[in-house]
């Protein structure tokens, strides 16, 4: 749950030392898959925050230790693991490129990628998605498209409530609708509302 993402409305994110704070050993997605199999879950969810690498130090050198460059990298192994325990991995690493969707393409099932809002408005000063470079709604379609190409089953959606219009609303939907018809992967479209925390 590290990010170097800083989006205003985010309880998800943390950062190396908080209370929370979790990447886990490949030991532990084994136990975690494993435990998941003999309980008849048949699905294991790899969800975390964009590119950590680049923000914190202490993280890139946990990578390193482990054997790996970036997320993306350490992500195959772990799905790898999960998959040879008996789960069908579905990644929703944040923003990954296309060669990154292609070496995780074999050990996942479906990937995803809340497309969240195409509103520029919202990457202003100020705005929900200032101080995140990963959730420029440019970035995030092209991802959408490049996982078409890929043919990967593909999960994604919107944010309600975090400064949008209504307006807003209907042209994300309008984006999703234009890359399902262009690549036809779109497996389901989540409206997620956005609920306050302290």
């Amino acid at each position: 749950n590290l990010c170097r993402d800083r989006c205003t409305y985010c309880t998800f994110a943390k950062r190396p030392g908080d209370v929370g704070a979790k990447s886990y050993t490949l030991a532990e997605v084994a136990e975690v898959s494993r435990n998941a199999a003999n309980a008849g879950c048949t699905e294991a969810l790899f969800c975390l925050g964009d590119k950590p690498e680049l923000a914190f130090d202490s993280y890139r050198d946990w990578l390193a230790a482990q054997g790996h460059p970036s997320t993306a990298s350490y992500l195959v192994e772990a799905c790898r693991v999960s998959v040879a325990e008996g789960m069908l991995p579905h990644t929703n690493a944040g923003l990954l490129t296309q060669q990154q969707m292609a070496a995780l393409r074999p050990w996942n099932a479906s990937m995803g990628l809340m497309l969240e809002t195409t509103s520029e408005r919202l990457c202003e000063k100020g705005g929900a998605h200032h101080a995140a470079p990963d959730k420029k709604p440019a970035l995030r379609l092209r991802m959408h498209r490049e996982a078409g190409e890929l043919r990967i089953p593909f999960t994604s959606g919107i944010l309600v409530g975090i400064g949008e219009s209504p307006a807003d609303r209907i042209a994300a939907l309008e984006a999703l609708a234009a890359v399902q018809a262009q690549h036809g992967h779109i497996q389901e479209v989540i409206l997620q509302n956005f609920v306050p925390h302290p």
